[in-house]
């Protein structure tokens, strides 16, 4: 490795300390916290695209990073399938008033629907 002191054998296995990486305040301020901003374009630009490995990455990353998209994909489109959402008439405003924030369209965490089984 350029700069270390230490040979790494040809063979050896390695293990990264992912959650180490993820809690180091080096990257991260305030890694103890939940905070949305950690993710932001601004945030995510200044800092290495390894500090955050959820799946690993490159070659060898984690197969069920595929297979969670796949399952979201496919109980999203269950219950599409299943159920009709409707406004609560009086109580559910129209229109949403919803905003993006973090890249995300955001909507009021008091919004109430109603789920009309289909047949």
């Amino acid at each position: 490795m350029p700069g270390a002191s230490f040979t790494i054998p040809k063979g050896m296995m390695v293990g990264i300390p992912v959650d180490s990486i993820h809690y180091d305040p080096k990257y991260y301020q305030n890694p103890e916290q939940f905070d949305p901003e950690h993710f932001s374009a601004e945030n995510k630009a200044n800092r290495s695209p390894y500090a955050y490995l959820p799946f690993g990455t490159r070659p060898r990353n984690c197969i069920g990073m595929r297979f969670a998209l796949v399952e979201v994909k496919v109980a999203l489109s269950y219950f599409i399938y299943n159920f009709q959402v409707a406004p609560l008439e009086g109580i559910t405003p129209i229109p949403i008033k919803m905003w993006k924030q973090f890249g995300f369209t955001r909507v009021p965490k008091d919004l109430q629907l109603k789920l009309i089984p289909r047949r």
